[in-house]
């Protein structure tokens, strides 16, 4: 048996064992917490712990199950189960990207940290792995892990990598109550119920312009895996500000925010969104409850059900529970925001969601949505230029990517607005 042979043997073993824990496991413990959240259940009743807990633990196992998939799917030497690409910062991830000659950049730095020249060779750090300066498809895998997996919200939804600049999400919609009964010798009325709904991916470049100072590259170039060091440093950069445009960007407003529509801006735009006005809820809780209550009950059983709230929110909903003597008051107390959860559910805080905009205002808005629902578009055509500017004695990087942002279906979304200033 070759080596792909066995890959895809394990691949296909790893998403039985994948499906049977999302269904059998993660999925029964959702329902009983959806049952106790109909019979109006305190959150931080013992029984909701318990299952939380439980959800939490199968929640870990799904992600190590689902992570060992993708890297083998991308490479056959992945590294062992639960380790990311993002954390294998071997020397041969980025190699010859970020710096051409990694021994004759470490000659020519220690050369003039010594005044034996005055300036750095650009020629040397210019990554020429394509004539173009494109990263390989491998490298530009690898930096969008690094770039999704240190942003709030683009860490957890779908990152859809493109070879194109144009993609398309297929969303099938099926008419309820079209069965008839059956009668002899007559051919029934067709159904024509079933439709397609197709939304489109479309990237647009976007560029990133870092200064790295002769400082930070004599601290860092004799060290292992220099690269993927400046790689995640450029990285999280773009993350934070990816992360930001895919949920604020309006395609209009002058600067940064005309770069790209985004998650808020398409939502409030599309018809079979449920937009929900908080109004005059009193509480954190209550303002989740009630956006729950308005996402049409067939969708409330998909599994990966999340809200993504601004900070403040967050920050509000955590103090409810931390004020309570209880274990789930003393969990939010110590972990702080990754531990907020509302019957099961994820609770998101995002910074972006708290940063109000000219026609967005997301400062009062915040999302309830399935996390496969929001897809963020990435091709794989990542550039990387440098340069020495010996007069501000810094090595300027520029990288371009394209990028968009979609969600594949506005009917399992609740956009609600209007939360009251008590509550941010």
């Amino acid at each position: 048996m070759d080596i792909q042979e066995t890959i895809s043997n394990e691949i296909k073993g790893l998403e039985t064992t994948l499906a049977a824990t999302q269904t059998e496991h993660y999925g029964e413990i959702q329902k009983r917490l959806d049952s106790l959240e109909e019979r109006a259940t305190a959150p931080d009743d013992q029984k909701v712990i318990d299952l939380e807990s439980q959800l939490k633990d199968s929640e870990g196992e799904r992600k190590a199950l689902d992570d060992r998939i993708r890297l083998l799917e991308a490479n056959p030497e992945a590294p062992e189960r639960g380790q990311s690409r993002a954390q294998d910062t071997g020397p041969d991830q980025f190699e010859g990207w970020f710096i051409k000659d990694i021994d004759g950049a470490r000659d020519n730095i220690r050369s003039l940290s010594r005044g034996e020249t005055r300036a750095l060779d650009s020629a040397l750090f210019t990554g020429t792995g394509n004539v173009d300066g494109r990263l390989s498809v491998e490298s530009a895998d690898a930096f969008i892990d690094f770039v999704t997996e240190q942003s709030e919200t683009l860490s957890r939804i779908t990152t859809r990598r493109m070879n194109s600049n144009a993609g398309a999400l297929d969303e099938l919609q099926i008419g309820s109550r079209t069965l008839i009964a059956a009668t002899e010798a007559t051919a029934p009325a067709v159904a024509d119920s079933i439709t397609i709904n197709r939304r489109s991916l479309s990237t647009v470049e976007v560029v990133l312009a870092e200064d790295l100072t002769i400082t930070f590259l004599e601290d860092n170039i004799e060290r292992h895996g220099v690269e993927s060091h400046i790689a995640a440093i450029l990285a999280k950069s773009f993350g934070t500000q990816l992360n930001d445009l895919f949920l604020n960007g309006d395609g209009t407003t002058v600067g940064f925010l005309a770069i790209n529509e985004g998650i808020i801006f398409l939502a409030r735009a599309e018809a079979d969104v449920t937009d929900f006005a908080a109004g005059s809820t009193t509480t954190a809780q209550q303002t989740l409850s009630e956006t729950l209550d308005a996402l049409p009950n067939e969708y409330r059983s998909i599994l990966d059900l999340a809200y993504i709230v601004p900070t403040g929110f967050a920050q509000g909903y955590a103090d409810e529970f931390a004020a309570r003597a209880t274990s789930a008051g003393d969990e939010v107390f110590v972990n702080g925001f990754p531990a907020l959860r509302y019957f099961g559910r994820q609770v998101i805080p995002d910074p972006h969601m708290s940063e109000a905009t000219t026609g967005i205002e997301s400062d009062d808005a915040l999302i309830l949505t399935p996390l496969s629902n929001l897809v963020h578009g990435m091709q794989r055509q990542f550039t990387v230029d440098v340069e020495w500017q010996p007069r501000k004695r810094v090595m300027e990087y520029t990288m371009t990517a394209k990028v968009d942002a979609q969600f594949a279906s506005g009917l399992p979304f609740v956009l609600t607005s209007a939360i009251p200033a008590a509550q941010l």
